[in-house]
């Protein structure tokens, strides 16, 4: 299995995105729902007809963005890496984690 995965990295990202979208609706439900609950200007229920409707379209809104943007964002990674030398990328590559991702 793990040999799999390791050959299929894209997999693992792919869930790893649906249980970060997972974990983020269950934060926003533990948060919201009870201040909803407490402070609603016109008391309602909690689970009312619509909250099937409306926990699809969290995971529609959550998901599509990624079909969507992913495959002309991987041509335009494939397209960089084809014009830039080994070197360029490489080296970026080498650099620590943290130096990556500042701005300066």
């Amino acid at each position: 299995m793990q040999a799999y995965l390791a050959s299929h990295h894209h997999i693992g990202a792919f869930l790893l995105l649906v249980l970060r979208a997972c974990i983020w609706l269950a934060l926003m439900v533990a948060i919201f729902a009870p201040l909803e609950h407490f402070f609603a200007v016109r008391p309602a229920k909690r689970f009312h007809k619509d909250f099937a409707t409306n926990l699809s379209w969290y995971f529609i809104n959550s998901l599509v963005p990624i079909f969507l943007l992913g495959p002309p964002s991987a041509l335009i990674a494939m397209g960089v890496h084809a014009v830039l030398p080994a070197t360029v990328t490489g080296a970026a590559a080498g650099l620590p984690l943290w130096r990556r991702w500042s701005w300066r």
